[in-house]
């Protein structure tokens, strides 16, 4: 689903909530045609926040009280984690 992000002299922004990045939609006036560009923006909001530090309990509350579901089965703190923050350590 794209949510309007806000307009720039390039186009309008929009954030793509399932891709989780940045849509932007302008026009090329030279030419008339609608140009889309994508820019891969990966952000975390919860930046700063340290959760290495915490234990695999905490972090399930944590994601909780961010309505991020955490299936029960999920017990491997790095992939509690990924699942937070949306980053893969591939």
């Amino acid at each position: 689903m794209l949510k309007e992000f806000r307009k720039t002299s390039n186009g309008t922004e929009y954030w793509d909530t399932e891709a989780k990045r940045i849509v932007i939609v302008g026009e090329d006036f030279a030419e008339g045609e609608d140009q889309t560009v994508t820019k891969n923006i990966k952000l975390n909001k919860f930046e700063g926040i340290d959760f290495d530090s915490m234990q695999v309990k905490e972090l399930k509350e944590f994601a909780e009280q961010h309505g991020i579901d955490i299936p029960k089965s999920m017990t491997k703190k790095e992939l509690v984690i990924e699942r937070i923050t949306g980053e893969s350590n591939d």
